[in-house]
């Protein structure tokens, strides 16, 4: 650095550690200089201002970097001004004898990082503000010329309804009933109005009421986990798609049979490294991201990494504003850029509503979309949120937004929590102990399999029992033997549905219940498996039983009575073989049709 100074710039620094003032050469000033760093270390960071010393402490202990940005979410004060062009003035910030200013971050040389380290102390982490309690209404500040009326808080606790309803949207990628766009992936329109109609609670009601006066339409919001379901079951490796049809994989499969806190902990990575979906794209209003700014847009698996960095050290079950989310992730040292070239991405039309000078806001809004419709809808954090119409917390004051009622559909996301189900996953803690579900007050359940809970069940209960009974105009449910098999036959067994009556009740189950639920069991089981097979009609009875006896044919298909051979597809081929060698032809023509 003192290489690249002159003599102005090195008297500078040198008046401002009372060296002589007979150092006029700038050989003798950098040598001077070069010196007291070396032998007076310790009494050249003690010249530093206090704000000087917190920027020296938070580079020198986070790998030689502090960013302008993390260093004023975390101490409320802006840095130092370490710019290249005050070299030459008397207010010339000290911490430029220690490193430089490198694209908005201070960076410490790194030959004098480690003797740092030694003499200055790690400074305090960052803490995140709680709150006690979320308010029932939002009273928006007003920013701009744009005034939003107060409007209902929602909350959504993610961590019990999140497992049955990845459970369901798996029943329909089995069925083969969730298609995908051919490019982008993601779930058709008619799709994710199929994983609407399954979700345990219903998606998150974000739209706004109706204008009394009819003059203005409202924009309407859309979905957020029926759209967010279709794309998380790909990035967590549940299901790919097959000729534009979600399949399920491996991990799919098992994930159905038995879903776990562990299976949902390994699926946290896979959605970390996924690299085909970018989350901003559900920002539709803001254009160009399939365009020329498509190349300048940073890689989003990097960025996943920085928000669950930062989330996996929120306080478990406490609720925080947004706001201080955003502030701690930028504190945290987790920051990132959306995109090298904001000026690219633009609002309506590229020339006047471009986004320029904005790489440090688009991260903001970025981080709505993941929170709200990706880590809230796995169950991993809990939300309370608003309508998003007329807020605007960013870019209020951009070209082009006249006529837009909001930025996106993630603007009303209020609060954020991150609960014992996303703890787990994301490595808090060793291991996942869900709420008791044990009521106040027991559920009466009766022999004849009614089932009387003493309120409105809660809506994943609801929808546990919606599974296995019908409800009659009482409010009671009835357990029914047809919709009991279809949920065998998906996957559950008798034993999740005794497990649950049994908890809710606090008692053991009825006898005759008992009874009638081991009866269902039995002949559940008495299928043992299923094998796809022909059914071969022969010209009379007596040859088809001659070809049953036979040493090879015989062993290759079974008699079926009067005239018919059923034959297992998977031997077929060889069941051809083997009557030829009898005289026989199996047309294949007509096996086609």
């Amino acid at each position: 650095m003192f290489n690249n100074l002159n003599v102005d710039s090195l008297k500078v620094f040198a008046r401002k550690l009372n060296l002589t003032k007979t150092l006029t050469r700038r050989d003798e000033l950098k040598t001077a200089l070069d010196k007291e760093l070396r032998s007076n270390l310790p009494g050249v960071v003690a010249r530093l201002s206090e704000t000087e010393h917190m920027a020296l402490e938070q580079a020198v202990h986070n790998g030689g970097t502090v960013a302008h940005e993390s260093f004023k979410a975390m101490y409320g004060v802006e840095m130092p001004n370490l710019e290249s062009w005050t070299y030459h003035r008397k207010d010339v910030s000290l911490l430029l004898m220690f490193g430089e200013c490198l694209s908005g971050c201070f960076v410490v040389s790194e030959g004098l990082r480690e003797s740092l380290q030694r003499i200055i102390p790690e400074p305090a982490r960052p803490a995140v503000s709680i709150v006690d309690a979320i308010p029932e209404i939002y009273h928006p500040v007003k920013t701009g010329w744009r005034e939003a009326a107060p409007r209902p808080v929602r909350i959504y606790e993610s961590s019990e309804t999140a497992p049955l309803e990845l459970r369901s949207v798996l029943l329909l990628v089995r069925s083969g009933k969730l298609l995908v766009t051919d490019k982008s992936l993601r779930p058709t329109e008619a799709s994710v109005r199929l994983i609407a109609h399954c979700l345990v609670a219903p998606d998150f009601n974000a739209e706004d009421a109706p204008q009394a006066s009819g003059s203005h339409r409202v924009e309407a919001v859309g979905n957020f986990r029926a759209h967010g379901w279709g794309v998380l079951v790909q990035q967590c490796g549940w299901a790919r798609p097959r000729r534009g049809i979600l399949a399920l994989t491996e991990s799919g499969h098992r994930t159905l049979r038995c879903s776990t806190p562990e299976i949902l902990k390994e699926a946290i990575d896979s959605l970390r490294d996924d690299t085909h979906f970018d989350e901003f794209n559900r920002v539709n209003h803001i254009r160009g991201q399939s365009g020329r700014g498509k190349r300048y847009l940073t890689d989003p698996g990097e960025r996943r990494s920085s928000i669950l960095e930062s989330v996996s050290n929120w306080p478990i079950g406490k609720w925080i504003k947004f706001d201080e989310a955003w502030r701690f992730l930028l504190a945290s040292g987790n920051n990132f850029l959306l995109t090298s070239e904001a000026v690219t991405l633009y609002f309506e039309e590229q020339q006047y509503g471009h986004l320029g000078a904005t790489e440090r806001i688009l991260p903001r809004i970025y981080l709505r979309v993941f929170l709200m419709e990706s880590l809230a809808t796995l169950g991993i954090i809990d939300i309370a949120y608003c309508y998003p119409h007329g807020l605007w917390p960013e870019l209020e004051d951009r070209w082009g937004t006249d006529e837009m009622d909001f930025c996106s559909r993630y603007d009303g996301l209020l609060y954020v929590r991150l609960n014992a189900l996303g703890a787990y996953c994301l490595n808090v803690t060793s291991k996942y102990e869900p709420a008791s579900v044990r009521q106040a007050s027991p559920w009466e359940v009766l022999g004849n399999g009614e089932i009387i809970p003493p309120e409105d069940p809660s809506p994943s209960d609801a929808y546990l029992l919606d599974g296995w009974a019908i409800r009659d105009s009482q409010g009671a449910w009835w357990l029914d033997a047809s919709r009991v098999l279809d949920c065998l036959a998906s996957g559950s067994s008798i034993t999740d549905i005794s497990r649950f009556l049994v908890d809710k009740s606090q008692n053991e189950l009825p006898e005759a219940l008992e009874g009638w639920l081991s009866g269902i069991a039995a002949k559940a089981s008495a299928v043992k498996g299923i094998e796809q097979a022909l059914l071969i009609e022969m010209c009379d009875e007596a040859t088809a039983a001659a070809i049953a006896r036979h040493d090879d044919a015989g062993t290759l298909s079974r008699h079926a009575g009067g005239k018919y051979l059923v034959v297992s597809t998977r031997n077929l081929r060889a069941f051809r073989n083997a009557l030829k060698k009898l005289g026989y032809v199996l047309p294949e023509k007509e096996l086609q049709g």
